[in-house]
């Protein structure tokens, strides 16, 4: 009973990105770094904020720094409830010590655990973190139904004020489960409310190992709109699981570069797998930039160095703006000799943060990993120190922002929020409704320039020939020029005519055929056509099929290739089956120089 209890209660999402020092702590491995450490792996949100503590918490009693080794007394001081509700014991893990509630408050117990390091010579220092346990009479009592309207009516950056608690479907593995982090982000749906789909957030329990779509699970934590999407935040628990009938297991989805509306994007690693190397205690932190950075180049994909790295580099771009909510900003960073291995810290936290400008230098801890050919700390690493570098030249005039873009090289920004306007040359990616969000081409200075992912009212209207006037990050990705992720519109002139499907397939097809090469419709297609090819078979890790039709109503010498489709029963399907396909149709240039008209990747069906 014990143990179910706990898994409801709000619980500690334990960092394992480590704190180190500048430079010259970094050379004697002090107790400064130690504290720093500590603070960064038990610490979570603003500074004054008490945390959550999940019963039965293991915390170490051995930090090393450089190879040095210093010893860490934890004791309780409870400040308000049963007074034995808290108390320090013998953990089953080396090196640890267990901080044990042995019996869940009937109230809540507030408490202070403070870590005390001590050196070889006596010399010790402190640091002090405050804990909430929740007592069994305060669970919340809302319905489903009274849950989900409130979660659904957040604005976006806003908590529910109460923890609460939903039993729902998973539908969906959003990230495998983490090994070394000890949970998994899922998507569930309650019954009856399957338009109300609500994402768990680096889902904690024992059970979080083992589920998978299909089974039904009960959650307990604190619901957030983080950017417009409903999530139980990260430190949500699992406290009872039901199998499913239908349960499967869900193949890892890799995550693609910049492939439009797709969730997982790279660099967003939220629980890196993290490979254990024998001899090697995870408490470790290294300072030696040569070491880590040969350590981290050797990487294969999707590992991570079994220890605390704390590097030192130059902002060469600001990739996501400070974010005032989270407290983090994401940056990459260049080492010196190792300019071309530029280094990405990403949703870096640390005191400053909010300053933090291309071409200052900083010093960065946490833990690194290679995603594909890229160096990364991964989420929660911290800044520990900052050297301003003077910012960079704010442009303001359209033509000079426009000409130091296209300066940019591959991977770098400007540095600096813009706002420009722009003509609407061609729609790269049509509304989602599912994401709100279109990619569109405007004109700038004579320049073209994509809108990635652009948000804001009345984007759903936009039509080649529209004026735009949009607030974003610019910066080279893969060698085009674009507004980055998260861009807004400020504005929407209707300058553009606006242009609509014909309703006749035939006229659709043959306009498609008319195309330019690299020029797609300008309007989103919905075609019915047979299948004749099953040009590349179903994925079941894209989940996606490529299949070619002849569309109802042509003369069938005009067949059109649906490329990378999606939907419902997509592993299924077979030639002769009648389908009908949206989505947006382009003449697509392959690199070999040959050509052909399809329905662009992400296109969706449905089976006739």
């Amino acid at each position: 009973m014990k143990k179910i209890i706990a898994l409801a209660l709000s619980v500690l999402m334990i960092l394992t990105c480590l704190v180190g020092c500048g430079e010259d702590a970094a050379e004697s491995g002090n107790l400064d770094n130690a504290i720093a450490y500590l603070e960064n792996m038990y610490k979570k949100g603003d500074k004054d904020e008490v945390m959550s503590m999940l019963l039965d918490t293991d915390v170490i009693s051995v930090v090393t720094i450089d190879g040095v080794s210093y010893n860490v007394d934890w004791t309780i001081e409870v400040t308000e409830g049963e007074k034995d509700a808290v108390k320090v014991s013998e953990s089953e893990k080396d090196n640890h010590v267990l901080i044990d509630v042995p019996d869940v408050p009937e109230k809540d117990v507030l408490f202070t655990a403070t870590a005390t390091v001590k050196d070889a010579d006596g010399n010790s220092k402190s640091i002090s973190f405050d804990y909430k346990v929740t007592g069994i009479g305060t669970e919340n009592t809302l319905s489903f139904e009274e849950i989900l309207n409130q979660a659904y009516a957040l604005e976006e950056g806003k908590k529910m004020e109460e923890a609460v608690t939903l039993t729902g479907k998973i539908t969906s593995i959003d990230t495998p489960y983490s090994e070394q982090y000890k949970n998994v982000t899922v998507t569930i749906t309650v019954e009856g409310f399957e338009d109300k789909p609500v994402q768990c957030f680096r889902l904690t329990g024992d059970d979080a190992a083992t589920i998978v779509v299909g089974d039904y699970i009960t959650v307990n934590g604190t619901i957030v709109n983080y950017k417009g999407k409903v999530q139980f935040d990260a430190g949500c628990a699992i406290t009872e699981v039901v199998k499913g009938d239908d349960a499967t297991e869900t193949p890892d989805t890799p995550n693609t570069p910049n492939t439009p509306n797709t969730p997982n994007t790279p660099n967003n690693p939220s629980n890196p797998s993290n490979p254990s190397k024998p001899g090697v205690d995870s408490s470790t932190v290294i300072t030696d930039a040569k070491k880590i950075m040969a350590d981290a180049q050797a990487l294969a994909h999707d590992t991570e160095l079994p220890y605390t790295a704390v590097l030192t580099g130059k902002v060469i771009a600001v990739n996501t703006a400070y974010d005032d909510q989270f407290k983090n900003i994401t940056v990459t960073i260049s080492v010196t000799g190792y300019a071309d291995s530029p280094v990405q810290c990403y949703r870096m936290t640390g005191t400053g943060v909010d300053k933090v400008q291309k071409n200052d230098t900083i010093t960065v801890s946490g833990t690194i990993k290679k995603y594909n050919k890229t160096i990364e700390f991964v989420t929660g690493c911290t800044m520990t120190k900052r050297i301003s570098g003077g910012g960079v030249q704010k442009e303001t005039d359209p033509a000079k922002i426009m000409a130091a873009a296209y300066a940019l090289k591959d991977g770098e920004n400007l540095g600096y929020e813009v706002t420009l306007t722009g003509k609407v040359t061609s729609i790269d990616t049509f509304y989602s409704a599912e994401f709100d969000n279109i990619s569109v081409w405007i004109k700038v200075a004579n320049k073209d320039l994509l809108c990635y992912r652009l948000k804001g009212n009345d984007i759903k209207n936009i039509n080649v020939g529209d004026t735009l006037t949009v607030t974003g990050m610019i910066k080279n990705y893969g060698g085009k020029i674009e507004f980055d992720q998260g861009c807004t519109l400020r504005k929407r002139e209707a300058t553009g005519a606006v242009v609509t499907a014909p309703t006749d397939p035939k006229q659709i097809v043959d306009a498609a055929f008319a195309l330019e090469p690299n020029a797609s419709l300008p309007y989103q297609c919905t075609l019915t056509g047979k299948i004749t090819e099953i040009a590349t078979k179903y994925s079941s890790q894209y989940n996606n099929i490529t299949v070619i039709i002849e569309v109802e109503g042509t003369s069938g010498t005009k067949e059109l290739k649906c490329f990378r489709m999606k939907g419902e029963g997509a592993e299924n399907l077979k030639v002769g089956d009648v389908i009908t396909v949206t989505g947006k149709i382009k003449h697509h240039v392959h690199s070999s120089g040959d050509t052909e008209v399809e329905f662009d990747a992400n296109c969706t069906f449905v089976k006739k």
